[in-house]
């Protein structure tokens, strides 16, 4: 039978095995039980395919699909929407966690609000030696949220499966691919909302720093200044939000954490 909630979740030579295995059993172990949970291998080291393989067996409802080459999360979330059977489809990665009502919550509130598109939530963050901070999104997001940063946490959002079909899923690219997704709705006038709760669990420790290359800075400027034009907000004063992922790719890592530690403590 059809599932109403597809979770789909792309994992590429994860960090740690427990991380893996503690994400895939917080879906496991939602009190909402109508789903299913597909995963992509993105083209990972063998010893990890098969720890992806023995976690699809361990439960019916879990899928792996496999890329035979790194093809970037956009990509991989793509194949995950097409394989997906469910109305709402929902986000999940491999080093966080959520609350175990997380997709009750989000169904129950897409199926009341029927002109909501999306909805995220707050989130705890949290790292080895625990919980360290909040981080909590703004309910109703206006266009200028996006300057500073994206308004909702990528992995905590559940979509309604036809708002991504419709709209040809997500840009393949390695970074950034959320943020120009919600950008791009936005434009074409979806609505999103963040739920007011810390349902889910971010993982925000020095790995996170790690993975953000230059690379990665100069996609996400790309983005911005495209979904900024997109959005009536590509100003010469909005220049400096265009370029701010290549300012803070300059910055130390150590730097980047505590900045970044302060502001969300502020929030």
């Amino acid at each position: 039978m059809k599932p109403e909630v597809s979770v789909i979740m792309s994992v590429y030579n994860p960090y740690s095995t427990d991380y893996l295995l503690r994400s895939v059993n917080a879906i496991k172990n939602q009190t909402f039980t109508d789903w299913e949970m597909i995963i992509c291998d993105d083209g990972s080291f063998n010893i990890h395919h098969k720890m992806m393989e023995e976690i699809a067996a361990s439960d019916d409802r879990i899928t792996l699909i496999t890329n035979n080459k790194n093809m970037g999360l956009g990509a991989s979330l793509n194949r995950c929407i097409k394989k997906a059977k469910g109305d709402y489809i929902a986000r999940m990665d491999v080093d966080d966690t959520c609350n175990p009502d997380r997709l009750k919550v989000q169904v129950d509130f897409l199926k009341k609000h029927q002109k909501i598109a999306w909805c995220g939530t707050d989130a705890f963050l949290f790292n080895d030696n625990g919980r360290w901070g909040s981080r909590h999104m703004p309910v109703r997001p206006k266009k200028c949220d996006f300057l500073h940063y994206s308004p909702y946490i990528h992995s905590s959002v559940m979509f309604k499966r036809d708002v991504l079909t419709r709209n040809r899923g997500y840009k393949a690219m390695h970074r950034a691919e959320d943020y120009e997704l919600f950008m791009r709705l936005t434009a074409l006038g979806y609505r999103g909302c963040n739920i007011p709760a810390e349902l889910y669990g971010y993982r925000e420790d020095e790995n996170n720093y790690k993975r953000r290359t230059l690379r990665c800075a100069l996609e996400e400027s790309y983005v911005r200044n495209d979904g900024f034009k997109k959005l009536g907000m590509r100003t010469p004063i909005n220049f400096g939000y265009v370029v701010k992922p290549l300012i803070i790719s300059m910055i130390p890592i150590k730097l980047q954490m505590i900045l970044k530690r302060d502001a969300k403590e502020d929030l």
